[in-house]
């Protein structure tokens, strides 16, 4: 017989006890993210400078400039206070249209030059084209990205940008200079600082309590809480403050890697976990199901992998024009990555469904289906949620999503690990219960 785990012998009332600890947990991750900081701090300048806000010039409210017909008129700003937490600055353009009568689309192009540090060295000075389309009257036009800088090798810089054409078409302009927030920065070096020391404790805990017991009397659950505990260790990220202070391409690949590596183990766990208990498999060898299982997982940690890079390592470039997911071919990864990914999120749930009526002619088996089932479908329908809502991945992380879904991954291996934590022997059993209901799945000589 295997190591007997901590679900064997458990009450109903530890298990709910459990049970809410985890749901505080998750309460507070997102009270604290809620009221965390801004991930941006922006300003906004207009051309026109009107006094009232409004975008129609009056020489008598307006002090700045019309910057499509003033011959080489040109908009100036100074950057300052640059550090390694500021991560990046932007420069967003939103023109106005100059009453036209009819929609208009246009080419529209400005010259940009970026000078940095206290020297104002040259770093660029080129022209661009954006097509913009604006609608009649005074409205908005389409707004762009013109400068996302990422390499900040200055503590300040200057910038300033004028339209070479768009006479009688284009009126003001807005100017939107764009920065991280230096406290998201701090912010997520601490989230990810605190749950990887939490994280490592609780590996070092399992290993010592393990070490009695030979890996081949170790349950497949046991087996997968290791890789749970150390792929998470890996996600909370030892590694996440260095991308700071480096630009190296090590980092944004490590980062990338380490943040999948998890999801695939999880998906992986979920998958085999939950078809053993529709199966009632005690089996331990490695049918075509779970070669199916593996190559899907695989295929979606490969390209969730060369997305999560791509991306990390476009921003590094010095500087770019466009936003950082201009590139067609990081559009189309990233629709394959969610379609994988949603693609096995989805089995999961079937099999949560399909497995409900296996359990439920089994009922001393109810109180461990539910605290399986419980953590996993809370899980994938928070990773669905955050997909839709655009809040999950490295596009546009929050502090309320990089609290809630960092202290996530956590709950939901620390919930595993008392699950299938070892006791120390199965004379704790419950006496009455038969050799059936003291293992859930048999006894697991070999993975």
């Amino acid at each position: 017989m295997g190591v007997v785990s901590q679900i064997d012998v458990a009450s109903k009332k530890q298990l709910i006890g459990v049970g809410v600890a985890s749901a505080v947990i998750l309460l507070i991750a997102i009270i604290v993210g809620a009221t965390g900081p801004n991930v941006y701090d922006s300003i906004e300048q207009s051309a026109y400078q009107c006094t009232n806000g409004s975008h129609i010039w009056d020489p008598e409210s307006c002090e700045g400039f019309q910057p499509a017909s003033t011959p080489n008129a040109q908009w100036t700003t100074e950057i300052s206070n640059i550090n390694q937490l500021t991560r990046f600055w932007a420069i967003s353009v939103t023109p106005y249209s100059n009453n036209l009568q009819n929609q208009t689309d246009l080419s529209l192009q400005l010259f940009v030059q970026v000078y940095g540090g206290q020297n104002n060295k040259p770093l660029y000075n080129t022209t661009t084209v954006a097509k913009i389309m604006c609608d009649t009257g005074y409205s908005e036009c389409t707004s762009f990205t013109l400068v996302d800088e990422e390499v900040l090798l200055y503590d300040q810089y200057i910038v300033s940008i004028g339209l070479l054409n768009g006479q009688n078409i284009v009126g003001d302009v807005v100017f939107t200079v764009w920065r991280a927030h230096e406290k998201f920065s701090s912010f997520e070096i601490a989230v990810h600082l605190s749950w990887m020391i939490i994280s490592s404790v609780g590996i070092i805990l399992y290993l010592f309590f393990m070490r009695k017991y030979v890996s081949t009397k170790w349950s497949l659950e046991q087996k997968f809480l290791f890789i749970l505990l150390l792929s998470l260790v890996l996600s909370n990220n030892p590694f996440f403050g260095f991308q700071f202070i480096s630009q190296s391409a090590f980092f944004p690949f490590i980062n990338s890697l380490f943040a999948i590596l998890f999801l695939a183990a999880f998906s992986m766990y979920s998958l085999v976990i939950l078809d053993r208990m529709r199966l009632e498999s005690v089996e331990n060898h490695m049918g075509p199901g779970y070669l199916l299982k593996g190559l899907l997982v695989l295929l979606f940690s490969v390209l969730g992998t060369t997305l999560f890079t791509w991306i990390n390592l476009r921003d590094r470039k010095d500087p770019i024009l466009g936003p950082a997911t201009a590139v067609s071919g990081i559009q189309i990864l990233f629709y394959f990555v969610t379609t994988s990914f949603v693609a096995i999120l989805l089995w999961i749930s079937m099999l949560v469904v399909m497995t409900a009526p296996t359990i439920a002619n089994r009922k001393f088996l109810i109180p461990k289906f539910l605290f399986t089932a419980a953590p996993i479908s809370i899980y994938v329908i928070s990773l669905l949620a955050g997909i839709f809502a655009g809040t999950f991945g490295p596009l546009n992380p929050d502090a309320l999503s990089t609290m809630y879904f960092t202290t996530l991954n956590n709950v939901f291996a620390m919930i595993i690990a008392y699950s299938y934590w070892p006791r120390e022997s199965g004379n704790n059993t419950n006496n009455n219960a038969n050799e059936e209901e003291q293992k859930l799945f048999g006894d697991d000589e070999q993975l």
